[in-house]
């Protein structure tokens, strides 16, 4: 497995060792996204919430085939919000396989649409392609060429909502959340978004 290289990103990274992956060990995709990206997280500790990465290279891989994606969507955290703190259970995410992508949530802005969207134990993942008719699909694929920080962002609707009392504890995705506090066990994944700034500044 690659190792992050000092004041590497972890886009860089990212998009470095799911290549050799791909190319060196002849891992799917995929397998090799989710691999670099438990690694990266392992290695620093963390779990940043929210954040984008490009694995696969932004470009045409055939004359008629739009450039692709791939996006760390949520990664399992407890999330403060403005009505407390709130976590979603990946394994209860409702989502389609082709779903819109947009530019900061806004229904008029897009970007895409996936092709494929999948979980793990703790994070859930979206790939798919940018939209080579619209003015932000364009922009979003130009910015990310030049290494621009994007972060993604989750539409997210409850379906099923398990509140936790003052004092109570729970392990969901493998954090522990502390009361009071909401865990969404169902919810409906509408779309993700291309933002600036996603929740979790990091």
């Amino acid at each position: 497995m690659p190792k992050p290289k000092k004041n590497e990103s972890k886009q860089d990274y990212l998009k470095r060792c799911t290549t050799e992956l791909i190319e060196k060990e002849g891992r799917d995709p995929d397998q090799a996204y989710a691999m670099c990206n438990a690694y990266w997280n392992d290695a620093h500790n963390q779990r940043p919430v929210l954040t984008l990465a490009a694995p696969i290279e932004l470009k045409k891989t055939e004359e008629d085939k739009p450039p692709t994606f791939m996006i760390t969507a949520y990664t399992g955290r407890p999330l403060n919000t403005w009505f407390g703190d709130v976590i979603f259970d990946v394994k209860g995410m409702k989502v389609k396989a082709k779903i819109p992508i947009l530019r900061e949530h806004a229904r008029d802005r897009i970007v895409g649409y996936s092709t494929k969207t999948w979980t793990d134990e703790t994070n859930f993942y979206v790939s798919g392609s940018f939209s080579q008719k619209t003015r932000d699909g364009k922009e979003v694929l130009a910015l990310a060429e030049e290494g621009f920080p994007f972060q993604a962002s989750v539409g997210i609707w409850p379906l099923k909502v398990k509140v936790l009392g003052k004092g109570a504890k729970e392990v969901v995705n493998g954090h522990e959340i502390k009361g009071p506090a909401e865990i969404w066990t169902e919810s409906d994944v509408g779309e993700v978004s291309f933002v600036t700034l996603g929740r979790d500044d990091e």
